[in-house]
């Protein structure tokens, strides 16, 4: 069944991220069978597309409704998470049923209680874009703790670094340090070492030009999984260099993964330093791709749902973070009538529903 596109959102990951890897599915043999040639539909009042051989704008999800099959068509959620629940209830009115999310799922726990609310009520499938789940780079650190062969999984220590200054600047109220990278290496932790319970948590804010801007400059984690291991998540959005990385601690060895940093070379690291000495691989690692191929075979009935991408599961990202929010004093999102917003009471992500190790 071939399946059309339809961006909501077409900024930075909508028409930056998600458009170019439709357009390389677009051209793959392998999945081009469920991707139609129809132009990509795309709505955003804020930034709208100019029209191209392959773009469509449209003034409405209503209209692209009309326009389109809603339950023949993968709608790509781009727009700032504070945004999500009324885009969701809006695509569900319109009929839409198959939903990519981008990260995280939403900005605080009582809209991502909406969000699959929503889903739920309308019979929507949903999945959240979790790519590091399907990197060849994830899948090798996931066999290095499964086999045992360094002893057990001490420690994970998670560095998402990158200069984000320009973007800061343009950022909505409510935009943290918390929401940009953090979500990929939270949700890549709880996978690796399982459930989690946060034990301390610290934001800052970012200093350009003379400008103050809250809570957009770094943001650190701190979990004790129920496994025992501990990790330690921190991610820079002033660093004047990119990095993204994972080191794993074992008693016998010490591993290290660096994933891509940006579209413009997708190749990932791995080293190990052992007791046998060190070793390193260097290979090719599109993740993103990976990712949005395998939500359109799912969502044709021809394979899974991507690794990683459940609502259960960025629901419990969300609520670490929500906590991790709280613990700083990040002001919550403004009132919305339609969503019920819980009271001070916190919540730690201790549940294993939808947890799986075998990444």
């Amino acid at each position: 069944m071939a399946l059309h596109t339809f961006v909501v959102g077409f900024g930075r990951a909508g028409g930056g991220l998600h458009l170019p890897v439709v357009r390389k599915l677009r051209a793959d043999a392998r999945a081009a069978e469920v991707l139609g040639t129809a132009p990509i539909v795309v709505f955003d009042p804020a930034t709208p597309p100019r029209h191209t051989d392959d773009v469509l704008a449209v003034p409405s999800i209503a209209a692209a409704g009309e326009l389109l099959d809603p339950r023949r068509t993968v709608v790509h959620v781009c727009v700032p998470p504070r945004e999500r629940p009324a885009v969701v209830r809006r695509l569900a009115r319109a009929g839409f049923t198959k939903v990519v999310l981008e990260k995280p799922l939403a900005c605080h726990r009582a809209h991502a209680d909406d969000i699959a609310g929503t889903v739920l009520r309308h019979g929507m499938d949903a999945v959240v874009v979790a790519h590091w789940h399907s990197a060849r780079l994830t899948a090798r650190l996931a066999r290095l703790i499964r086999s045992g062969d360094h002893g057990p999984l001490r420690a994970i220590t998670l560095r998402q670094h990158k200069p984000r200054l320009e973007r800061s600047l343009r950022a909505g109220a409510g935009d943290t340090a918390f929401d940009v990278e953090v979500p990929h290496g939270l949700g890549l932790a709880l996978s690796l070492a399982g459930p989690a319970s946060l034990t301390g948590a610290s934001c800052t804010a970012a200093r350009c030009d003379g400008r103050r801007l809250p809570w957009l400059g770094s943001a650190e984690l701190v979990l004790r999984h129920d496994s025992g291991v501990r990790t330690h998540l921190a991610s820079d959005l002033t660093a004047p260099i990119r990095q993204r990385s994972i080191t794993l601690r074992f008693d016998d060895a010490t591993v290290t993964g660096h994933y891509p940093v940006s579209a413009e070379d997708s190749h990932a690291r791995l080293t190990v330093r052992g007791r046998a000495g060190r070793s390193q691989e260097v290979f090719r690692d599109d993740a993103l791709t990976a990712f949005l191929g395998a939500a359109y075979r799912y969502f044709a009935g021809l394979g899974a749902p991507p690794k990683g991408a459940d609502l259960g599961r960025h629901a419990e990202i969300v609520r670490i973070l929500t906590e991790a929010k709280e613990r700083c004093g990040v002001p919550g999102p403004p009132p919305d009538p339609r969503i019920e917003m819980p009271r001070t009471e916190t919540h730690c992500a201790t549940s294993a529903a939808g947890h799986d190790t075998a990444v």
